[in-house]
This record gives C-alpha cells, sequence and structure tokens, in this order.
C-alpha cells in the first residue's frame, strides 16, 4: 500500500540544533512515521517547515536531510503563498500514485487535503495530536481559521485522535479511533530504569520534561514550588519555551530548583532514570488542552516513577497510575507534599504497575492498529 505523510518534523539529528523545532512534537512525528515504515515499507513523507531556520544552521539543515531519500521537505523561509503553492504543488502530483494519505494534524499547508485525496480516490487519515478550537482564541481571523480547520477535520476517511474528546467534534458516522499515543519501550528496558527507593539523608528528584509554556503549566508548578517548604527536594527542568528566564531566575532564588534545559535524548533518559517523581501540570482551565494528550505521559509510565499529574482529558483511562490534582498552584503543592510522604510505601507497586500498563502503548503495534484500519476505508 502506497502511503504518503504530511508532516512538520526534520531529521532527530536537528532536535537540539534549531530553536523554534518542537522537541516532543518533532520526535513524536519522527516515531509515527519510523514505525509506520516498519510495517509499510511503500511510505514516504512531504514536510512543511512552517519557522525559520537561524542562517548558521541552513547548510546542516540541507546536509542532514540529504541522507534521507524516501522524504522530501518545503521551507517556509518568510514567504508563505509561495511556499503553501510549492507545497501543494508537490502534494497533488504525489497523490496521484498514493492508495492514502497520513496527515499530522490539519495544517495550514494542506488544508482541503481530504477533498483532494477523494478527488484522486485516495484515503484520508489524519492524526489529531490536538485542536483548538474557536474559544481558545481573541483573533477573529483565528476563529475563523479554527472553524475552517473542524470543517476540514470532519472530512476526512479516518480520524485518529490522542484524546477521546477530539471524537465529539466529529460528524456522527465518521471512522475514528483513539490512539492516546507511543512509546519505545527498548529505551526503557534497560539497568537505568529500575524501582528507585528512597535513601536517608537523600534528596527526593521531582521532574519536568516537556515545553516551557503556561500551557503546560510550568507557571502552576513554579508557583506551587514556592509554597513548598521541604528543603529535602530537587526540582528537576527539562526542556524549552518561553519561560525558560522565569525557570532560571526562580532558582536564582531557590537552590533547589535545577535547570537542565534541552538534552540530548540519552542524557534525558539518564535524568529520568534517577528521578524519584516525575510531574505533568498541565494546565487544563485553558481551552486549549481540552482535545490534546500529554504524550510525554507515556515516556514517564514506561520509566515506573511515581507520578503526579493534573487531570488531562481522558485521565479516568490512567487513574490508577498518577496522583492526581487539579490545575491550580494550590492543589499541585499539596498533592506533591503528600506524594512525598507517601513514596516510600508506595513507589515499588507502581514501578511493577505502570511499566506493565506502558506494555500496551508500543509504537510499533500502535502505528500497526492504524494500518490495519485504512482497507477498512470505503
Amino acid at each position: 500500500m502506497k502511503i504518503i505523510f504530511c508532516g512538520t518534523n526534520l531529521p532527530e539529528s536537528l532536535d537540539l540544533e534549531l530553536h523554534d523545532l518542537s522537541l516532543s512534537g518533532n520526535r513524536f512525528q519522527n516515531n509515527i512515521y519510523t514505525y509506520l515504515k516498519k510495517n509499510n515499507e511503500e511510505i514516504t513523507s512531504l514536510n512543511y517547515i512552517g519557522y525559520p531556520i537561524e542562517n548558521e544552521k541552513t547548510e546542516l539543515v540541507k546536509k542532514m536531510i540529504s541522507y534521507e531519500k524516501d522524504k522530501d521537505y518545503v521551507f517556509k523561509n518568510g514567504n508563505i503563498i509561495k511556499s503553501m503553492f510549492i507545497y501543494r504543488k508537490k502534494l497533488k502530483k504525489v497523490l496521484k500514485e498514493t492508495d492514502a494519505v497520513i496527515a499530522y494534524n490539519v495544517c495550514y499547508p494542506w488544508l482541503l487535503l481530504p477533498c483532494m485525496a477523494c478527488h484522486r480516490k485516495c484515503k484520508s487519515i489524519v492524526i489529531l495530536a490536538d485542536y483548538s478550537g474557536t474559544e481558545s482564541y481573541s483573533s477573529l481571523f483565528m476563529k475563523l481559521f479554527a472553524k475552517v480547520c473542524l470543517f476540514d477535520m470532519r472530512k476526512y476517511d479516518l480520524v485518529v485522535g490522542l484524546s477521546s474528546n477530539i471524537k465529539n467534534k466529529l460528524r456522527k458516522k465518521q471512522k475514528f479511533i483513539c490512539i492516546e499515543g507511543g512509546i519505545n519501550l527498548t529505551d526503557f528496558l534497560t539497568k537505568k530504569f529500575k524501582a528507585l527507593p528512597l535513601v536517608k539523608n537523600e534528596k527526593l528528584r521531582v521532574m519536568y520534561s516537556g515545553a516551557l509554556k503556561d500551557v503546560t503549566g510550568v507557571d502552576l508548578l513554579l508557583e506551587a514550588i514556592k509554597k513548598i517548604k521541604n528543603p529535602n527536594i530537587e526540582f528537576i527542568f527539562s526542556g524549552k519555551g518561553v519561560l525558560e528566564n522565569e525557570i532560571i531566575e526562580q532558582a536564582k532564588k531557590d537552590k533547589r530548583i535545577i535547570f537542565k534545559g534541552s538534552m540530548p535524548y540519552e542524557e534525558y533518559l539518564d535524568t529520568l532514570g534517577t528521578a524519584h517523581i516525575l510531574i505533568n501540570p498541565r494546565n487544563m482551565n485553558m481551552p486549549e488542552n481540552q482535545n490534546n494528550f500529554p504524550s510525554k505521559y507515556m515516556e514517564y509510565l514506561a520509566s515506573g516513577r511515581v507520578l503526579i499529574s493534573t487531570k488531562f482529558a481522558g485521565f479516568e483511562k490512567f487513574l490508577d497510575t498518577a496522583f492526581f490534582c487539579e490545575s491550580t498552584s494550590e492543589d499541585l503543592a499539596k498533592t506533591i507534599e503528600e506524594t512525598i510522604n507517601k513514596y516510600n510505601n508506595v513507589y515499588q507497586d507502581i514501578f511493577t504497575k505502570n511499566r506493565d500498563i506502558a506494555q500496551n502503548y508500543d509504537f510499533n503495534e500502535q502505528m500497526k492498529k492504524i494500518l490495519k484500519e485504512i482497507p477498512k476505508i470505503n
């Protein structure tokens, strides 16, 4: 089966090289493509890069993408009209010889993709990592864009949602499957991930990893830390984003805060392996979080660590995997302190249970589920 993947990802080797590249989004898309290809060799990708590439990185990017013969790239480079025209021209050409097209999210370069695919007798699938409705925007233009994206979303033959809430946005009979994400299990089946007791006189390490911005709740976590007076804790932050400076400034006043920034993946896994508690403080009071899933949570599960999380959409399915709290700094601080007090009584059972649950989210098996659904499309 010939498949074309429409994404916004660059080679993994560039993860730490580009300022505007999303680490989690890029890694997630690369995993999707890798495991789709593992199960269906006749797949190629057409990627649209809508953020600027630093001048000093241009040659490096050219070199890295030249190694990937099954992938094509279109760069915006400041000219959105020209780049969209080039992208859509290439897309129309490859659709003529394709059985199915899989898009990552509804993005402006491939708006009306379901119509384009139908015209060429090609099946259309979208993997929706998230969707922000009109309530998420104040700008009239963005509200209109959200409506256009919703219209487009409802035209796909198959919608794969990371959140079950997406189903509420679709047509009644539209084909939908929920796949919360995936894990490269082999990354976590190493000696660095073992049940981790809290040793006497050792500081307990609480770690957050991901985008450093309000939508992921980093501001809530920083406020929660101010309310916690326990000196025997380290709060580790990993990632990049607009709140980097706030973390750095608070770390100057609070020596318990350690800012790691963006780390190579192996170093990230090493740090994850030494943490006692992992935290997902995503702010569920924000409307843009109602239709997504914290993909980092899958790695947290696979690590077997004790977890603290706000009540993300669909959290009920994972009720026994974490200590859940409301999206306020007060409840977050309270839950952190309660979890620390319980830690040595629960860490071993949680390690075993969460590692077992993680087996259900192997990336290879998750992509097989999508591929099995495509032939069923009428």
